[in-house]
Formats: structure tokens, C-alpha cells, sequence
């Protein structure tokens, strides 16, 4: 697979990631009786406006081939600081708890690691590719 096809797959993933958060997120057999999505984390109006956001920018990214690594790079980081934040205020700082809720102690603890770890992984692997597709662009001689 060239770089070009990978970067745009990696994209159309993300896309597809995030749509599917926000489907699932409304089917009732994954919500416990509280609302919790497989009874770990309650999507709301706001996680859901994020996930919206998230999947339509990477449904651009993907079908134009273009802001690749720009779309990583914010991706990565902003959910990579969501989940900083969630492991150690337990807030959000994408869903903008972290502004409006009293902070909470840290917590390591596996459940609370659970629920911040899709953002660390989505954040990982977006930083991975915007790293790799930053170093092509640059390889390649593009500004």
C-alpha cells in the first residue's frame, strides 16, 4: 500500500471510529439501565456533538486526501489531553467538564483507565500517523 492509500485509510478508520461511536452510543443493548455505554461512560449531547465533529472532519480528510497530518496532530493531541485530563481530574476536557465540574482526585484505578482508554488509543495511533505522514510530506519536498 503507497503512503498516500495508508494515510487516507487511516482516515476513512477514524471517520468510520467515530460514526460508529455515535451510533452505538444510541442503541440501547450496549447502555446499562444508568445510561452507561457498556457501563463504563454516559455519552451525552456534547460527547456525541464531538464524535460528530471528529467523524465529519475525517470523512473530509479522507475523501479529499488533504490536512492529513494537521487532522492527526489535532486529533492526537486533543484526545490525548482528554484523556490526560480524564485520568487525572476524572472530567473531560473535549466534552468541556474539566470547565463547568469540580475536579475530582486522580485516579489510576483499571476502571477509570477503561474509560479514558479509547482516547488514549485513538490518540497513540493518531499521533503515530500525523508523525509518519509529517515525515512523507517533508521527504516528499511538500510545504
Amino acid at each position: 500500500m503507497n503512503s498516500a492509500k495508508f494515510f487516507r485509510t487511516m482516515a476513512w478508520l477514524y471517520f468510520a471510529g467515530f460514526a460508529f461511536v455515535v451510533f452505538v452510543s444510541h442503541v440501547p443493548v450496549f447502555n446499562d439501565p444508568e445510561g452507561r455505554l457498556f457501563g463504563l461512560f454516559r455519552i451525552d449531547l456534547r460527547d456525541d456533538a464531538v464524535h460528530i465533529f471528529s467523524a465529519i472532519t475525517g470523512l473530509i480528510v479522507a475523501s479529499t486526501g488533504k490536512w492529513i497530518a494537521p487532522y492527526f496532530w489535532l486529533t492526537g493531541v486533543l484526545y490525548g489531553a482528554d484523556a490526560l485530563i480524564g485520568l487525572t481530574t476524572q472530567l473531560g476536557l473535549l466534552d468541556l467538564t474539566v470547565f463547568t465540574q469540580p475536579w475530582q482526585s486522580p485516579d489510576f484505578g483499571l476502571r477509570n483507565i477503561a474509560i479514558n482508554l479509547p482516547h488514549i488509543v485513538i490518540a497513540i495511533v493518531a499521533i503515530i500517523v500525523a508523525s509518519r505522514a509529517s515525515r512523507m510530506r517533508v521527504a516528499h519536498g511538500a510545504a
